[in-house]
C-alpha cells in the first residue's frame, strides 16, 4: 500500500509539473490521495505556491465566457484580473480560502471580496469551486451551486508581467475601441474567393457574442452563427470554435503593431479582418430577416432623397393637409415599409386636438436573386386609406406602385448612422432614404 501511495504521489506531480515525455491521462482528483487533507495540502502548495499565477477561464452555467489571472500573494490572498469589468482589469486584491467539503478540496472566495461581487451580477457564476480534474498544466474546478467550470492555467513570469504591469488592461482597451469604431468587420471567404463573411460583435457582458454571418446557396438571405467570447492575452478567445466553408476558427489575435484583428485557424494560419463603413452582405439580403422595417423620416428634405421624391412628397404632404379635424389640418409625418409577415406600407398622419393615427396600405413585395424590389399594391384597402389614396398619388399610385427598385446602404454624412436607400430604375430622380428597424 505504501509503494502504491508514493506511486500515486508522483504521477500527480508529473502531470502538474509537465515534466513527463508523454502526457498521463487526465486524473480524477477524488483518485489522487485517500486523504482529503493530503489533497488540500496539496492544492494549497501546488497553486499559491506558483509564483508565476495562473490565467483563467470561466464557463457559467448559463451564457457567457470570462478570462482573467490570479496573481496569488499567498495562500489566502490573490490579486484578481478580469475582462469583463473595468474595475478589474488592473487587477483587484480578493481573499479567499482552501478548504475541505465532502472529502474533497475546495478553493472558496471571500463573500465580500471582489470576486464574490462579480459572481453575484453574473448569471450562473459561483464563488465555491470543487477541484476535479488535473491535465497537464490545466486544473479543472467545477461551480458548488451552479457548476459553472473554472479552468487554471499555469502561467509563466511573462504572463504575469504583462497582467501586473497594466498591459492587459490597455490591450483590452485598446481592441475594445477598435471593435466600436469598426462596427463593420469581415473577411474573404477560404473556400469561396470573392464571397465576403460578415464579423460582429456584441460586447456587453454577459451577452457578448461574436457572429458570423454569410449569404445562404440562393443569395436570398443570411445564415448566421454566433459563439460567446471573453478577451485574452492574445486577442480574443471563443467558447468552441466556428466551423464556415470547411474551416475552423479557434479565435482571434490582436495584432498591436497593424492595429488590427486576424481570425485564427486551428492550423495557426491568420485570416485579417477588414474594416468598411458598410455591413459585407447586400442589404436586399437582409429586409426581412436582420431588419423588419425602413422608417423614412419626416422631413422636407434628407440626405440620400433625390429631387423627384421631394417634389413628390411636398405634393403628398399638400394633398393630404387638405383634410381636417376640427378645422385643423392634417399632417403627414413618417412612412414605414414594412418587409416582415407579408409586407405593409403605414403613413403616420398626426392630427391635431385628435389622436395621431396611421394609414396602412397593404403590400405585398416581390424581390429577384439580384436585389431588385417590386411592390404590389393590395386590392382591399381600409376607408381612410382610400379617402386619401389620390393624395398620396404622387409617392404611391406613380411611384411606389408601379416602378422598380433597387436598394443599398447610405451612410448619412453628419451622424455616420446607416441608413437604407431606394432608387427607382425607371426614375433616376425618385431616390429616397429611411432608418433601418
Amino acid at each position: 500500500m505504501k509503494n502504491i501511495f508514493f506511486y500515486a504521489i508522483g504521477c500527480l506531480l508529473l502531470v502538474i509539473g509537465g515534466c513527463a515525455k508523454n502526457r498521463l491521462e487526465p486524473i480524477a482528483v477524488e483518485n489522487v490521495y485517500g486523504d482529503p487533507d493530503e489533497n488540500l495540502r496539496l492544492y494549497t502548495d501546488l497553486i499559491a505556491g506558483h509564483a508565476a499565477g495562473w490565467e483563467y477561464v470561466l464557463q457559467p452555467k448559463r451564457l457567457g465566457l470570462y478570462y482573467g489571472f490570479f496573481d496569488f500573494l499567498d495562500s489566502q490572498t490573490t490579486y484578481f484580473f478580469n475582462d469583463a469589468r473595468e474595475d478589474m482589469q488592473e487587477g483587484t486584491q480578493v481573499g479567499f480560502r482552501f478548504k475541505v467539503d465532502k472529502s474533497l478540496p475546495v478553493l472558496s472566495f471571500e463573500q465580500t471580496s471582489a470576486f464574490a461581487n462579480f459572481a453575484l451580477t453574473t448569471p450562473g457564476a459561483d464563488t465555491a469551486f470543487t477541484f476535479k480534474k488535473i491535465v497537464g498544466d490545466t486544473i479543472i474546478l467545477e461551480g458548488n451551486l451552479n457548476a459553472s467550470i473554472l479552468k487554471l492555467y499555469r502561467a509563466d513570469a511573462a504572463v504575469r508581467n504583462f497582467f501586473v504591469e497594466g498591459n492587459f488592461a490597455e490591450q483590452l482597451a485598446t481592441i475594445s475601441t477598435y471593435l466600436a469604431n469598426n462596427p463593420y468587420l469581415s473577411f474573404e471567404s477560404l473556400s469561396t474567393p470573392g464571397e465576403h463573411i460578415e464579423v460582429s460583435f456584441s460586447m456587453d457582458a454577459p451577452e457578448r457574442r461574436i457572429s458570423l454571418s454569410w449569404l445562404n446557396e440562393e443569395k436570398s438571405d443570411a445564415e448566421t452563427d454566433s459563439r460567446f467570447y471573453a478577451y485574452s492575452k492574445d486577442g480574443l478567445q471563443l467558447i468552441s470554435p466556428f466551423r464556415v466553408g470547411g474551416v475552423d476558427f479557434v479565435g482571434l489575435k490582436w495584432d498591436e503593431n497593424l492595429d488590427q484583428l486576424f481570425l485564427v485557424t486551428t492550423t495557426g494560419a491568420l485570416v485579417p479582418l477588414s474594416a468598411s463603413q458598410t455591413p459585407a452582405l447586400p442589404l436586399a439580403a437582409l429586409l426581412g430577416s436582420r431588419y423588419s422595417a425602413v422608417v423614412v423620416p419626416n422631413a422636407t428634405n434628407y440626405p440620400g432623397w433625390g429631387s423627384d421624391f421631394v417634389v413628390r412628397r411636398a405634393a403628398a404632404v399638400a394633398g393630404v393637409s387638405r383634410w381636417s379635424i376640427g378645422q385643423v389640418p392634417l399632417n403627414m409625418q413618417t412612412i414605414t415599409f414594412n418587409f416582415s409577415a407579408g409586407g405593409a406600407l403605414t403613413v403616420a398622419i398626426f392630427a391635431p386636438h385628435a389622436s395621431a393615427f396611421t394609414l396602412t396600405y397593404n403590400y405585398s413585395y416581390s424581390k429577384t436573386s439580384d436585389g431588385q424590389f417590386k411592390f404590389n399594391y393590395g386590392t382591399t384597402q381600409g376607408g381612410n386609406e382610400n379617402l386619401i389614396a389620390n393624395d398620396l398619388a404622387p409617392l404611391l399610385a406613380q411611384r411606389i406602385n408601379t416602378d422598380t427598385f433597387t436598394v443599398d446602404y447610405f451612410v448619412h454624412p453628419e451622424t455616420g448612422n446607416l441608413l437604407a436607400q431606394f432608387s427607382s430604375h425607371e426614375h433616376p430622380g425618385f431616390t429616397f432614404t429611411g432608418l433601418l428597424r
